[in-house]
């Protein structure tokens, strides 16, 4: 199916967009083409009027800031106890949700700094901004120090 906006597919599990993706995907029953069954929104100022069937998760992120940790927390949960195909989309589908496939596709295993790169083939230049970068990344090294304590509670 052919788009005019922004539709990336990332892994079985995981599409991106912008909002108008949004609109014309998951506010009717296209998203049904892809399977599609959960939408993040890792965004404050976008409003969809989502279908009813989809599990919804909106984060308050900006653009230009950090990620607080307990929204990845959020974010990781809801991915893993859903496990659904799940449609990830901001305003412009260049930055907050291209950020946040890094994130997931790192949940599913791939190394972040490969998943870094591949989502910025997807965008322009300078996104997504390093704020963005630095806190999904950081949250991923207290995830690890964290497993690190507690397979070796001796260190």
């Amino acid at each position: 199916m052919p788009y005019n906006y922004v539709f990336n597919k990332f892994s079985n599990n995981l599409f991106q967009g912008d909002a108008i993706t949004a609109i014309k995907l998951v506010c009717t029953d296209k998203y049904k083409e892809h399977g599609i069954t959960a939408v993040l929104c890792p965004a404050w100022n976008v409003d969809v009027p989502y279908h009813h069937d989809l599990a919804v998760l909106k984060l308050p992120i900006d653009d230009h800031s950090s990620i607080d940790p307990k929204h990845l927390d959020l974010a990781a949960a809801f991915y893993q106890l859903t496990g659904r195909k799940l449609f990830i989309h901001c305003l412009g589908g260049k930055n907050r949700s291209i950020a946040m496939v890094a994130f997931f596709l790192t949940l599913e295993g791939m190394e972040f700094e490969k998943a870094w790169k591949l989502v910025k083939k997807h965008t322009q230049a300078d996104c997504p901004y390093d704020e963005l970068k630095t806190s999904i990344k950081n949250w991923f090294n207290v995830q690890q120090e964290t497993m690190n304590k507690f397979l070796d509670p001796g260190n």
